[in-house]
């Protein structure tokens, strides 16, 4: 027992010296942590409500947040109040782009970062989602043909809220053995197709969902985008390129914070990219899936 004492005394003896510096004195944690960033601290969600906000505001409350030890914000533009409409300011106009520079300007000041959503309510989407790039909603339908009846290609939408949105994509004919006979090729025209045997028809319509952008900020309303699209995705982001050009790069991230496509399931593109994904195409199997 002795000689144990005596070695624990020993080692918090080389324990104590390796924590003084050269005075005696003791450092303890030196080098141990790193510098403190602003992503280590604590961020804020920061609604600007109807695009309502000034310079004057913008600044006091940034001065709160950095006196709190707040690292940085996330700018999410959303609906206003009722009552404060006068104060409301359009989505990325040259009015609204002012009073971010002039945030980015105040939080550089402050040591503080922005990030921002790259929209306004929920999910993505705004005046600049033409129908084309609409989040999109499959719909097909089924028509039997009977041997050596004569089937016409002007197949309409039957759904009601469907007719100024959806647009015909595919036709296919298959007959009781699944064999697929492809008549895409005749849309636009008027000619009329005559099976041989009993085949059922299945027309394949690109439809969209109409969903709106929820509790979007003023400029911001419109159509929810087709997030499965790459084309709608670069459409989209087009009138943030120009609008946010002057800001070069001074926003530290941008981000899509919830997604929420309620119901969509389709893309235009859907077909081919299957194919070129998994290495078989969706239209031979259709009676099947």
């Amino acid at each position: 027992m002795k000689s144990i004492s005596c070695l624990l005394s020993a080692g918090i003896i080389v324990m104590l010296l390796s924590c003084t510096g050269p005075s005696g004195e003791s450092d303890p944690g030196k080098d141990l942590w790193p510098d403190v960033e602003t992503t280590m601290k604590p961020w804020t969600r920061w609604w600007w409500m109807g695009n309502g906000v000034d310079k004057e505001n913008l600044t006091r409350r940034l001065e709160e947040f950095a006196e709190a030890g707040i690292g940085g914000v996330e700018i999410t533009p959303i609906f206003g109040v009722k009552g404060y409409e006068d104060r409301f300011l359009q989505h990325l106009s040259p009015e609204w782009m002012e009073m971010l520079i002039h945030t980015l300007d105040e939080a550089d000041r402050l040591g503080l970062k922005v990030d921002m959503i790259l929209g306004t309510g929920w999910p993505f989407g705004g005046p600049q989602v033409e129908v084309e790039y609409a989040a999109g909603l499959l719909f097909i339908q089924h028509y039997k043909v009977k041997a050596g009846e004569s089937f016409s290609l002007d197949v309409r939408i039957t759904e009601p809220d469907q007719e100024n949105l959806a647009s015909l994509q595919y036709v296919f004919a298959y007959d009781d053995k699944g064999l697929k006979t492809d008549l895409t090729s005749l849309l636009g025209t008027t000619k009329r197709w005559s099976p041989e045997t009993d085949h059922t028809v299945l027309a394949v319509f690109a439809g969209k969902t109409g969903q709106q952008v929820k509790r979007s900020a003023p400029g911001g309303e419109g159509f929810v985008l087709d997030h499965f699209s790459d084309k709608a995705v670069a459409d989209y982001l087009l009138p943030y390129s120009d609008a946010l050009a002057p800001v070069k790069g001074r926003l530290r991230a941008i981000f899509n914070d919830s997604y929420e496509v309620y119901h969509a399931d389709y893309t235009p593109e859907l077909f081919e990219e299957f194919k070129a994904r998994r290495g078989y195409y969706l239209g031979d199997l259709l009676p099947v899936i």
